[in-house]
């Protein structure tokens, strides 16, 4: 939570769009032994060695490890609600070099295409990228070095085709092997092209829900998520002492509260206490160091085999890349997480338990003001991204979730002051502003604030969840 603006594709980050996490490295205790900052390494190379799937609620196709560019078809039948690809390096490049920027290579189709022949997605045409991609057949908007994702439907024009055909349409899909090394190649000039990266790939079909009878539905009513609590904090909190712990009982109470607002329910909670050099090393880690070698990504890769989301407990996440006023409180792998898919560098949530404890908790959760409740807040945002959720606006109130019911608080109307030349667009806007929630928070076409979701968590905060955001976390292939 509070992390910059990641580039939605190569393009845009090529283009300048969006704030670039600087490639940093991070020599923690002999963790990131045999990583190369450049050139193509394996992923075993870095502790993330293929994993599979233990994806249990519909149908696994195992498409095999295949160069980028290799087109792969996969059959989808009748009545399926949704699927979800999984990338996984064999060999790849661990970034691209743009100009002076380093950009973390990214695992993600370079096109799916359906039936029919229609284009669902396409990670080079600009179209596929608005401010606003509500519209769009599918959505992807984030890094993921390595280990990839991408779910359909996740976007509100695809949620609505489905339920209302009852099921994605049957056939023949195809997707075509990529990750952005192999996208320069497209855009001459502006970065190094490599095709030397090979990736396995796995196709996850969810069917349709009958659980609340009637008319098949893209997703139940409710669901349950089962969650991991790993601890790597050096403060005392372990497996054993938080399951006696008032401040983290309370914390769990807040995350349930949370998920709640999207009708999903708390089940297995399993606690794993982290080796010691493994606490020693990451303890606090980098926001700023989110490539296949980081400390970060190393610590994800320690998740255990199951159908569980996996919170790492860390005692701080530091960041050169934020204002000074903020404090990144949690973070990602990748949006969405690889469901089902633990031990890659991408399988879970790193989330802070500085504020644990802290503050006024003789209330009812949850209450802001309390620091477990903070906590329990942050963490649950942090899942609705492992689920697939983004944003509904972005820091810089420039860019937006795939999902129109969430609420937009653009800069061009939203931020405060507004000096407006000549009736053009604000020019407060130009500098790319962090936009607060006082400026999203009610006024006419100025909204979010309120939700789960939105960048930054304050006091005003409620934590609310709209259907289609319930909807696309039920759809995930964690929730039962």
């Amino acid at each position: 939570m509070v992390r910059p603006d990641a580039p939605r594709s190569l393009a845009t980050a090529l283009l300048g769009a969006g704030v670039l996490l600087a490639a940093a490295w991070l020599a923690a205790a002999g963790f990131l032994e045999g990583c190369s900052r450049s050139g193509s390494s394996s992923g075993a190379a870095c502790g993330n060695a293929l994993r599979a799937t233990t994806y249990d609620g519909g149908t696994v196709l195992q498409l095999g490890s295949h160069p980028v560019n290799t087109e792969l078809t996969f059959d989808v039948p009748a009545g399926t609600a949704g699927f979800t690809i999984v990338s996984q390096a064999v060999s790849a490049a661990d970034f691209v070099q743009v100009s002076a920027r380093t950009v973390e290579n990214t695992a993600v189709p370079l096109t799916i295409t359906q039936p029919d022949g229609g284009l669902v997605y396409d990670d080079v045409d600009q179209a596929f990228f608005p401010a606003d991609p509500s519209g769009l057949p599918a959505y992807f908007g984030g890094t993921a070095g390595w280990t990839g994702t991408l779910t359909v439907p996740n976007t509100s024009q695809m949620l609505r085709t489905v339920q209302q055909a009852g099921g994605l349409p049957a056939g023949t899909w195809r997707l075509v092997v990529n990750d952005w090394a192999n996208e320069c190649k497209v855009v001459p000039g502006l970065c190094t092209a490599s095709t030397t990266g090979v990736y396995q790939v796995t196709v996850l079909l969810k069917p349709m829900s009958s659980a609340d009878g009637g008319v098949p539905q893209v997703a139940p009513s409710a669901g349950t998520l089962d969650v991991a609590f790993h601890f790597a904090t050096e403060t005392g909190l372990d497996a054993t002492t938080a399951r006696t712990s008032q401040a983290f009982q309370r914390m769990r109470e807040s995350i349930r509260y949370y998920l709640g607002n999207a009708g999903v329910s708390l089940g297995t909670v399993s606690y794993v206490d982290l080796p010691a050099a493994a606490k020693s090393a990451y303890s606090t880690v980098s926001a700023d160091e989110t490539a296949p070698c980081s400390a970060l990504s190393r610590l994800f890769a320690l998740s255990k085999p199951g159908n569980t989301l996996n919170f790492f407990l860390v005692d701080a996440i530091t960041s050169a890349s934020v204002p000074a006023s903020y404090v990144i409180a949690g973070l990602d792998g990748t949006i969405p997480g690889p469901a089902t898919v633990s031990g890659t560098v991408a399988s879970g949530a790193a989330v802070s338990v500085a504020d644990l404890g802290q503050g006024s908790c003789s209330g009812p959760v949850p209450s802001l003001a309390c620091g477990s409740d903070m906590t329990g807040y942050v963490a649950a945002h942090e899942a609705g991204h492992f689920l697939g959720l983004y944003h509904p606006t972005e820091i810089s109130g420039d860019l937006f979730d795939p999902l129109d019911d969430t609420g937009q608080c653009p800069c061009a109307t939203c931020a405060q002051p507004l000096p407006v030349p000549d009736g053009g667009v604000p020019s407060y806007c130009a500098s790319k502003p962090t936009m607060e929630t006082a400026w999203c928070n009610g006024p006419t076409g100025c909204a979010g604030a309120d939700n789960l979701m939105f960048w930054v968590v304050a006091p005003s905060s409620l934590g609310n969840l709209t259907p289609e955001q319930g909807l696309v976390v039920r759809a995930n292939p964690l929730v039962h």
